[in-house]
């Protein structure tokens, strides 16, 4: 019985902390955008291994498990670099900021992938990856300034589960449609997420504005 109680207090916390997400609309809405930002980013690593190999000779660098290992390195260090210097470079800049930024160059880069120069598509992901390695520790900050301490370790769980699990299953329907009609449909689609999350975000910030400059009134 007493195991039960645990279980019914959990899900009641789960349940308010998430309404608490939903209320906060200027955070719920940056989160979606990391959430599916995060999910679209995860299929990269392999979507650009079948462009490399449809490509041949214009992707690869060497030869194929060297040009593997270099679009490895570049994505793992330029992730880390985001986590450890992103914070300190960008502090004065808001995360929704740092969102729209990294949205931009998302957009921009897909595109670029049609291209199938791996010269080309690699410097581009540096700034991708670097900013998205910045974004999560400043979710992070901003959860803790927002949310109730005895609620912000259910909330981080939330995102961090949302975050982790959504990224395998969108890399499979990326792979799989990406093997069974064709790359170029994939990044199509990808393009067109990351312009429509874009143009969502600055819709969001101009009502953000709106409301202040009323409230100012």
């Amino acid at each position: 019985m007493q195991q039960g109680h645990k279980g019914d207090g959990y899900f009641k916390n789960l349940k308010a902390s998430f309404t608490v997400l939903t209320k906060e609309t200027k955070l719920f809405g940056v989160i979606l955008a990391i959430i599916v930002l995060n999910a679209m980013l995860s299929s990269l690593t392999p979507l650009i291994q079948m462009i490399i190999v449809s490509a041949k000779k214009e992707m690869v660098i060497y030869f194929y498990p060297f040009t593997i290992a270099v679009l490895s390195t570049v994505i793992s260090l330029s992730l880390a670099a985001g986590g450890l210097l992103g914070t300190k470079l960008l502090k004065h800049m808001h995360l929704q900021q740092v969102v729209m930024i990294c949205l931009g160059f998302t957009t921009i880069f897909y595109p670029a992938l049609l291209l199938k120069k791996i010269l080309i598509i690699l410097p581009m992901l540096v700034p991708v990856c670097f900013l998205v390695g910045a974004i999560i520790p400043k979710l992070s900050g901003w959860i803790v300034s927002v949310v109730e301490g005895n609620r912000l370790a259910t909330t981080i769980g939330i995102i961090n589960t949302l975050l982790v699990g959504l990224a395998p299953l969108t890399t499979f329907l990326f792979v799989t449609l990406s093997a069974a009609v064709s790359p170029n449909l994939t990044i199509a689609i990808l393009f067109v997420s990351s312009l429509a999350l874009m143009t969502y975000q600055i819709k969001s910030r101009r009502v953000d504005k709106s409301e202040q400059y009323v409230n100012l009134r």
